[in-house]
């Protein structure tokens, strides 16, 4: 037999031979379609663009379709009744025995989310960006993606609702959006993003309270609180006994004050117990409002004829000689993580944030060393932001760059309700 006979019929054998697994491996291998791995320097990304007929910008990135649509079991139930054999229903992964994750797995999906969220943001900023620079068109090239797929659905639950809040000026998503497969390119998605009468923003970085925990806002609310004078209202002394949650008063439990270090204490408070984001809420709102920390609410075993609760003063431990230590890290915090923009030109200065909230211990009777903190927000005529670079807000420069918009020019375009 010769030897070119033998080599013909040994790659057969191994074509034979080849699993799925294999196969599935040499489509994923080639479905990079002439794309590089970095989306900001992709030649292939680039030749697609200078091809697109249109007067408007074009944008193109790389969305790895695994972050942003990752299986939900960890082993496919499928493949595994291949395995087995078997035709019994096989348990999702998230659904352990115990009705518990491990801690493992918790960290899995924690990481699984962030990777998610951080790729639609990146989705989401130049969209907001095309919007905000007369509209324009986003080419999104999905790696890892079977060439087969093309199935929108998926996409579209992930990202519509957030593409619905950018709108802003009242148009339809209809007349705002139009997302299609970009023919003869696998995996390639067009969507045409439709100019905005009024500014685009992805984060507001603020909240507007309801009675019970917050509402995301819109650009009408923000209008409206950069255009009304609430300069306005004082402190009024309340009684820990008749506190009840509402939209100016909010109730903290600090049960794990033990578990965190005294000297992160502040930062726990502005971050974990989200203090700086009710600074921000309260002062956009008329009257400011009240952060009460220390007092927790909880089932009231004494009715039994039907489900309540009622509030509980617990306080948290602290030296009465430790007050104004406490107060003066909790107000750097505040000047580092918070952004007060008002009506006109300037920015208030970091002396006036500091003097604008009031905070004071309160001693829980019967109880030695153990304080409520109360924590008093004036309102402000403006906007509060709870992050110092103000609201995620974005547009497109003459390059073609992604830049941020600042807040002051944010502010402008809000109150002018104008393209940009």
């Amino acid at each position: 037999m010769s030897g070119a006979t033998q080599r013909g019929k040994k790659r057969k054998l191994e074509d034979v031979a080849e699993t799925p697994q294999d196969q599935n491996q040499k489509r994923r291998t080639s479905m990079d379609n002439g794309h590089s791995t970095n989306d900001e320097d992709c030649s292939k990304c680039k030749t697609i663009v200078r091809g697109i007929k249109s007067s408007q910008r074009v944008l193109s990135m790389h969305v790895d379709i695994r972050s942003i649509c990752p299986p939900k079991t960890q082993d496919s139930a499928i493949s595994l009744k291949a395995k087995t054999g078997s035709s019994k229903k096989v348990k999702p992964y998230r659904q352990q025995e115990d009705g518990e994750e491990s801690k493992s797995q918790k960290q899995v999906n924690l990481e699984k989310t962030d990777r998610k969220n951080k790729e639609k943001d990146r989705i989401f900023q130049r969209i907001c960006a095309l919007r905000n620079s007369r509209g324009g068109i986003l080419l999104i090239y999905f790696t890892h993606m079977d060439d087969s797929d093309q199935f929108l659905g998926r996409f579209d639950e992930l990202i519509d609702d957030r593409l619905n809040e950018l709108i802003g000026d009242g148009t339809l998503f209809h007349d705002s959006y139009f997302r299609d497969w970009l023919k003869r390119e696998p995996n390639c998605l067009s969507i045409t993003c439709n100019p905005s009468s009024t500014i685009s923003t992805t984060n507001y970085k603020t909240h507007i309270n309801l009675n019970k925990g917050f509402a995301k806002p819109t650009v009408l609310n923000m209008r409206y609180i950069l255009s009304n004078d609430r300069s306005c209202g004082e402190y009024e002394e309340k009684s820990l006994h008749k506190l009840q949650e509402a939209s100016n008063v909010q109730m903290k439990s600090f049960r794990k004050a033990q578990n965190v270090a005294r000297a992160e204490w502040a930062p726990y408070i502005m971050e974990g117990l989200r203090l700086r984001e009710y600074i921000s809420s309260f002062a956009n709102q008329k009257e400011g409002g009240y952060y009460f920390l220390g007092v927790a609410e909880q089932d009231d075993g004494e009715i039994d004829t039907y489900s309540t609760r009622k509030v509980s003063i617990e306080g948290f431990e602290l030296n009465e000689t430790d007050h104004e230590t406490l107060k003066s890290e909790i107000l750097d915090q505040i000047v580092s993580k918070v952004l007060f923009l008002p009506p006109d030109r300037s920015l208030i200065s970091k002396d006036a944030v500091t003097r604008s909230p009031k905070l004071t211990f309160h001693k829980v009777e019967g109880q030695e060393d153990t304080y409520v903190l109360e924590v008093y927000v004036p309102s402000l005529s403006g906007v509060v932001f709870f992050d110092r670079d103000g609201p995620d807000s974005f547009r497109l420069n003459e390059n073609n760059c992604i830049r941020r918009v600042e807040p002051q020019e944010w502010r402008r375009k809000v109150l002018e309700h104008s393209v940009m």
